[in-house]
Formats: structure tokens, sequence, C-alpha cells
């Protein structure tokens, strides 16, 4: 059997395609983690916590809250991407400032969330699932913040 340079060709392709494959699975989850809508976020990383009633007043978040309120973010589920907030003056809204200059805002909806995550001028609506911040956010919205904990 001879191999001529267009065999050659093909196996050089079919390798190179193997390894494009095969890489592991280490490096897509961080690619996934670089370009995914729904990042995680560190409690560290807030330089402010804040949230806004429906009158547009901003208010400091309760002590202790931020923690509870990040490792929710976190275990969001996204479900979609929204050109826009699906209500255009939601009960209250959760602000976070982070280190790197981003703004990230959870607001209230009927049975879940949206989050809009602006950097700059780009800004980033979607849609996520996450029913313990749906509750704190409703309570938020009907209570002074002294009546407001995630600790139930």
């Amino acid at each position: 059997m001879s191999f001529t340079v267009a065999n050659w060709v093909w196996h050089l392709i079919g390798f190179l395609l193997i390894v494009l494959f095969c890489l592991p699975s280490a490096y897509y989850a961080r690619l996934e983690k670089r370009f995914a809508t729904h990042r995680e976020i560190a409690t560290d990383d807030v330089v402010r916590a804040a949230y806004r009633v429906a009158g547009g007043e901003m208010r400091p978040l309760p002590d202790g809250d931020l923690a509870q309120i990040v490792e929710w973010f976190n275990g969001a589920a996204f479900i979609q991407k929204q050109p826009a907030p699906r209500h255009n003056h939601p009960p209250a809204t959760i602000v976070l400032d982070l280190a790197s200059g981003e703004r990230v805002e959870i607001l209230a909806s009927t049975t879940d969330v949206d989050i809009r995550r602006t950097k700059g001028k780009k800004t980033v609506v979607y849609w996520a699932k996450q029913d313990k911040l749906t509750r704190y956010l409703q309570r938020l919205s009907m209570a002074e913040p002294l009546d407001v904990s995630p600790h139930e």
C-alpha cells in the first residue's frame, strides 16, 4: 500500500480533529466559564451591595445577607437571554457593584428573577430561576429592611 501526499494530508487533518475534539474537559470548562452569560461572582468582589424598592429609594442590604445572596445567585439556573427586563418597574432590585466595575442587578419577577449585568456600555439581561432568591426579593418589596432575613 502506497501513501501519497493526499493520504498524508488527510491523516494529518484527522489527527488535528482528534486533538481538537479530545482536549481535556478542564479546558472546555474554563472556556465555558469565560463566555457564559450567567457567571458566578465572589463575595469578596462585591464593593457595594444595596437594594432598590419600587419608589426608587436605594437602601443598604441588611448585614449578613450578602454571602447568602451571592450563594443563591451563583446557584441560579440560567434560562434564557432577554432583550430587556420583563418588568419596567420591579417591586425590588438587588444592586451589586463589583470590583471589576461591573454592576449586577437582580430584579424581582413574579416567579423568577431577571438579571441585568452592566459593564461600561454593554448590558446583558437574562432570565434565571432561583426560588429562595425570588422569595427574598418578594419579601424585600413588602417589608422594612430590618424585617428581612435570608435565614428562615
